[in-house]
């Protein structure tokens, strides 16, 4: 993440790479005290490579806002996944009628508003709401497929009946529906 943040070549990327300088030089999970502290939490978000890609791409303004921990650029940053999410099954598994796949996503995370971390079972919290969803059984299945190589899911055991959110955050922009037309 170093060599990354280095790519950036601002002080956003001089932000970054302080604070892991001080997180890693310390035994604690966060870097303390620093000139313009990172919110920890938020470092774990773009450690995915779509999630940084696209943080790299924010402005810096938007970069700074991300870092401190200001929601608005979290949800910016989301979208931005999300649109790329959509676009990766619409190629992959073709266009659905109906923006099926959004809707099924969005009636399944709608279940784990309460708590994203819990487990999710494959019927009741996957098959069901894409049924409502009138997504297409022949789709059900690649689209889940789909949100596991993304990293939005990712299966428990291996008769693949339990699964959980991999980002528990992101579960909450989907329910919501988050899109760049949204923002």
């Amino acid at each position: 993440m170093l060599t990354l943040a280095h790519n950036l070549k601002s002080e956003v990327g001089s932000r970054i790479k302080s604070h892991l300088r001080l997180r890693y030089s310390h035994r604690d999970d966060h870097a303390p005290s620093a000139d313009s502290p990172v919110e920890p939490s938020r470092m774990d978000v773009i450690r995915h490579p779509v999630l940084w890609r696209y943080f790299s791409e924010m402005s810096d303004d938007d970069k700074h806002e991300f870092l401190d921990g200001r929601p608005d650029a979290l949800a910016k940053l989301a979208s931005e996944y999300i649109q790329w999410f959509y676009a990766k099954i619409e190629e992959r598994v073709g266009p659905l009628a109906l923006n099926a796949a959004k809707t099924a996503l969005s009636k399944s995370a709608k279940r784990f508003l309460d708590d994203p971390t819990r487990d999710g079972l494959m019927y009741e919290d996957w098959l069901a709401p894409c049924s409502e969803a009138r997504c297409p059984e022949i789709h059900q299945e690649p689209v889940f497929k789909e949100a596991v190589s993304a990293g939005v899911v990712e299966m428990q055991d291996e008769n693949r009946q339990i699964w959980k959110w991999k980002r528990p955050w992101l579960c909450e922009f989907f329910a919501k529906g988050v899109s760049l037309n949204v923002l």
